[in-house]
């Protein structure tokens, strides 16, 4: 065979032998990826449409395979399930739907040449002709933007596909190899996010953790990923004689954390509330509302006398009149004189108010006489605020507000103060105490999520609460890993170093605990275990997934393994 023309190159199959002298015309990348993205689509494309008449020539096979295997004769087979498939709803659908690959051949009977039977020359027009083949999947939805379906529902398992499918290419496994391959695509998706966040927190935990993230409030990997595990080793470890009692500092600095967060919502700058703390912010509080009643009168309404009647009519109707305490059918009565006059002058309102506030604070082994009193104390500043509203008066205004917020707050946190434990007497208010006081005062408010302090207590209370150190199973099971720990690397160092090691392996021994508590509770230790950057999906997700891609893949190469018609 002579040579071609100069110029001129030789167009046909890879696997062909080329003469001695020609030049297989092989496309550049680009052009290949190209081609290969188009030939994805219509492959996608026609197992999409086809998959109706698929399911007709799959469901076939498998009832002409269970015939064949039970000794039915096939003819008698195919009659029945024909017969059957007409009288099922759809069933003149699914007998006459064409599959797909009937609609390949009807589009190579018409254009031999379509891009839809182009072969992939190149690694990367292969892997790009499977992603188009998944793009339907971008159909499925999932979580994220169209950026996060992409790479979940298209670019995995495609990739995971193609790999299979290039490790079995040319053999008769291939096409069951890519459809494999892309069912197990968010399997090892899953793997990897376990390798990336070892830990996955849920949802509502990651939103508690953010919650004292945000209040400044420091939390170990155990505790943010809810692993219990992880926090017995964390406190045990941590605890461990050369340590440098990491775990010790670590909930002292959460315990002061946690307070100043607390103090912060009745504007107090401290980190523990001790008696001179809550009693300044007493004073303080209480000269702001002071000075605005020495700049204002209060100008009643009857919003005000309305507000005294519920509170007189709540309190007696929970009391009965022999137990009632005088005080409060008295102050109100004065305050409806004051009405009756017209007005209160400030001097008066910041000496019932103090009153109020004092007789409240002595009460609390009465709790409908003090929920009295802070009512009537209530209506008295509300109706200051609203005389400071009609008079225009901003700024005391908002002075007033803000003090009231404060003062209400820093009720629940002299409550919390109070409880009982080494941690209250030095002025650490736990998660537990704040929760309970915020429930006392208003235990509908905290249920739905409601108030300044909510949030913080719940948050508190499910992720701060400390393990028990003692006279427990998983404690001790830890405390035996510490021991066992300790024997093997003594007992390697003494082997290694032959008589004279023994006291070096004693040493390594005792030091090896240490060691790892140090290591688990470093900076770099606990942020890859705390880690929630690729949290994994829930099970049922990952199945669903599975499904998914399945079913996508099946469309995309059941071509390959149905046999024409």
């Amino acid at each position: 065979m002579s040579d071609l023309p100069p110029g001129f190159v030789l167009d046909q199959p890879a696997d062909m032998g080329l003469p001695s002298g020609f030049v297989l015309d092989k496309p550049g990348v680009a052009e290949d990826v190209a081609k290969s993205a188009g030939a994805g689509l219509a492959n996608a494309a026609a197992g999409t449409i086809g998959a109706v008449g698929d399911a007709r020539s799959l469901l076939g096979s498998a009832v002409d395979y269970a015939g064949s295997k039970l000794g039915f004769d096939p003819s008698t087979v195919k009659n029945a399930a024909n017969a059957a498939s007409y009288a099922l709803p759809g069933g003149r659908l699914l007998a006459n739907a064409p599959s797909s690959q009937d609609i390949l051949n009807s589009v190579k009977s018409a254009d031999p040449s379509n891009l839809a039977f182009y072969d992939p020359k190149t690694l990367a027009g292969a892997y790009t002709k499977t992603g188009a083949e998944f793009l339907p999947g971008m159909l499925a939805g999932g979580e994220g933007g169209l950026g996060a379906r992409f790479v979940r529902n298209v670019a995995l398992p495609a990739i995971g596909s193609e790999t299979a499918g290039q490790i079995t290419k040319g053999t008769a496994a291939e096409p069951y190899a890519r459809i494999a391959g892309a069912i197990l695509s968010p399997g090892i998706e899953a793997a990897a996010r376990r390798v990336v966040s070892p830990l996955p927190a849920s949802a509502d935990r990651q939103a508690l953790a953010e919650t004292l993230r945000n209040e400044g409030v420091p939390l170990t990997a155990g505790q943010s990923s809810g692993s219990k595990p992880l926090q017995w080793m964390e406190s045990a470890l941590g605890d461990t004689p050369g340590s440098g009692g990491a775990a010790a500092r670590i909930m002292e600095n959460q315990a002061e954390n946690f307070t100043a967060a607390a103090l912060r919502r009745a504007g107090i700058d401290a980190n523990r509330a001790t008696p001179e703390v809550i009693d300044n912010a007493f004073a303080r509080i209480g000269g702001d509302i002071e000075g605005v009643g020495r700049r204002n009168n209060v100008m009643p309404t009857a919003a005000f006398n309305n507000e005294l009647g519920r509170v007189e009519r709540n309190y007696n109707n929970l009391v009965s009149e022999s137990n009632r305490a005088p005080v409060v059918a008295n102050t109100i009565d004065d305050l409806r004189g004051m009405i009756a006059a017209g007005r209160i002058d400030g001097p008066q309102f910041n000496a019932i108010t103090s009153r109020l506030a004092t007789q409240a604070r002595g009460s609390t082994n009465d709790p409908h006489l003090q929920a009295a009193l802070h009512g009537i104390r209530t209506a008295l500043d509300n109706a200051m605020e609203r005389t400071l509203f009609r008079t225009g008066n901003q700024q005391d205004m908002q002075i007033l507000r803000n003090a009231r917020r404060e003062y209400r707050n820093l009720l629940v946190l002299e409550r919390a103060a109070t409880g009982a434990g080494s941690g209250a007497a030095e002025g650490l208010i736990s998660p537990s105490q704040l929760r309970n006081a915020v429930v006392q005062q208003n235990r509908r408010a905290y249920a739905r999520g409601n108030g300044d302090f909510a949030d913080l207590a719940r948050a508190g209370e499910a992720l701060l609460k400390p393990l028990p150190q003692s006279g427990t199973s998983p404690r001790h099971n830890v405390t035996h890993m510490l021991q066992t720990i300790g024997a093997i690397v003594g007992g390697s160092s003494g082997a290694a170093g032959g008589p004279g090691g023994a006291a070096a392996g004693a040493l390594a021994g005792l030091a090896a605990p240490a060691v790892a508590g140090r290591a688990l509770l470093s900076r770099p230790v606990q942020a890859y275990l705390g880690n929630q950057v690729l949290a994994a999906h829930p099970r049922g997700q990952i199945a669903n997934r599975a499904l998914s891609n399945a079913l996508l893949a099946s469309a995309a190469f059941r071509p390959l393994m149905l046999p024409s018609p």
